[in-house]
């Protein structure tokens, strides 16, 4: 993003305290939703993670009718909601296991399950609540995660091998010709880490702006179909992998997301739509606020 921003392709503002912290936030939660689904999937298995992906619409409905102003859904909604949620669960059933070490286990299960849950009606909250363009939130994004990600990888043990990251990352992004003895670089590598660095920021900008255009619910339903269709697209390519049952059940799980529709705000009025609880990051109250935005709804 600063390399766009120096070439005048995009430009990126400078921003008070006030508005970056609730990214901080934001950043922050994220990081430990990724150790704690880390230390879900060891502890558990994948189709208890997919089946507890699978519930997060529903709550994320809630969470959406409770602290956003949002109605809850429609029956047509509510029953589409409803059949991904069982049509997954007849996926894990058939194809994969939902077994769960313990109490332990499950705890982590559902700490990853409430973090991403937060995490997905945050987002939209920042939408509405912290004026920033597209641009802009994909860079604080990505440079305020830098410290809660740093954490996470001294927390899991990865600090060992930081410093030969940190130099491959400098050689990639530099003229440099002399290149140290122990670290073999070739060209297709560095072609591959820029792509996907390219790529990341495609993925982050793609991100901000549908979570700015959709609900909450819908952005994490179409987290939740984005899985089903690769796996989905997996068993295509490699066929074997998924029972026939199995290949029904996903193809009825995508079906039944795509019949979901949106559920409108309670009020049309732009002030009383906005007015949510809210944490006041620079006093540490909590109470309702009313946010004078334009919504794009």
């Amino acid at each position: 993003m600063l390399v766009l921003h120096y070439a005048g392709l995009v430009k990126l503002g400078a921003h008070s305290r006030r508005t970056l912290q609730p990214f901080a936030v934001y950043t922050s939660t994220f990081a430990a939703g990724v150790y704690s689904n880390i230390k879900a999937l060891e502890l558990t298995s994948v189709g208890a993670v997919i089946a507890a992906r699978s519930c997060l619409p529903l709550a994320v409905a809630a969470l959406e009718w409770a602290f956003m102003g949002r109605q809850l859904p429609s029956a047509r909604s509510s029953a589409a909601l409803a059949g991904v949620l069982l049509a997954a669960y007849v996926f894990v059933r058939t194809d994969t296991t939902l077994g769960v070490e313990g109490s332990a286990g499950a705890a982590w299960l559902l700490f990853w399950w409430a973090l991403l849950a937060f995490q997905m009606t945050y987002g939209k909250h920042l939408t509405l609540a912290v004026e920033m363009t597209e641009s802009e939130r994909v860079f604080y994004n990505n440079a305020l995660s830098l410290p809660p990600t740093a954490a996470l990888c001294f927390a899991m043990g990865e600090n060992r091998d930081l410093s030969r990251c940190v130099l491959v990352l400098l050689l990639s992004f530099t003229a440099l010709t002399v290149k140290p003895r122990s670290i073999k670089l070739s060209p297709v590598g560095m072609r591959w880490l820029l792509l996907s660095c390219v790529i990341g920021v495609g993925i982050s900008y793609t991100g901000w702006r549908l979570k700015d255009l959709v609900s909450a619910t819908t952005f994490t339903l179409v987290g939740v179909l984005n899985k089903m269709a690769t796996i989905a697209l997996t068993a295509l390519a490699f066929p074997g992998t998924a029972s026939t049952q199995g290949s029904v059940a996903l193809g009825a799980c995508i079906l039944f997301g795509l019949a979901y529709k949106d559920a409108p705000l309670r009020s049309s009025n732009p002030v009383l739509a906005n007015a949510v609880p809210q944490l006041d990051l620079t006093t540490g109250k909590f109470g309702i606020r009313a946010t004078e935005v334009e919504l794009k709804e």
